[in-house]
């Protein structure tokens, strides 16, 4: 009969999540997952598989419960147009937040290890399909209410507007002050106004 685990898998891997969030890919080693984790690395090992493994597993964590704000986000308030706004303004506040300086997991994610990892890459084209979406149908319910003009092409906003805030999470991280990054935002708001 197989040992308990002696650890959460849930809270190991919300604490992997985090280093790879600090740190990326690369620069996170198994002993600084063992040693954040406070897992013995036999434990990770059997638990999520290799170093790859465990940060495929994070960046899906990591995924769903972004997934699980945007629809909260989109889904809330009688306004589509003021949701998506709403979004993207939390979008900034969580950049430029002092308490978590780290930019965006997936935008790093993307940028590091996409072109590399076929299997990322995926996972990341999957994601942004999934949010284009979420965006597009934001827009179209828009358009039905009468917030945008009948002739409007919800999927060309919804990918102006999801690549936009990709290049707002990279600027945010670069350049971490709210006001410039606001300024951008509302420069990219007025996608919607378009």
């Amino acid at each position: 009969m197989p040992r308990p685990k002696e650890f959460d898998p849930a809270q190991a891997l919300e604490t992997a999540m985090q280093a790879f969030w600090e740190r990326g890919y690369e620069a996170t080693s198994i002993q600084d997952l063992v040693d954040r984790t406070g897992v013995q690395k036999a434990s990770l090992y059997a638990t999520f598989g290799d170093k790859r493994a465990l940060f495929r597993r994070a960046l899906e964590h990591y995924q769903a419960q972004g997934y699980a704000k945007l629809d909260a986000a989109l889904n809330h308030g009688a306004s589509p147009l003021a949701a998506l706004r709403a979004h993207v303004r939390e979008m900034v506040e969580g950049t430029c937040s002092a308490s978590s300086p780290r930019g965006c997991l997936w935008v790093k994610a993307a940028l590091e290890r996409a072109p590399h990892d076929p299997e990322i890459a995926a996972l990341m084209q999957a994601h942004v399909r999934r949010v284009e979406r979420a965006f597009r149908d934001a827009l179209s319910r828009a358009r039905e209410r009468g917030e945008l003009a009948k002739n409007t092409d919800v999927e060309a906003k919804a990918r102006a507007l999801y690549g936009a805030t990709l290049g707002l999470h990279v600027y945010g991280t670069l350049m971490p002050k709210e006001k410039p990054l606001q300024q951008a935002a509302n420069q990219i708001l007025g996608i919607l106004d378009s």
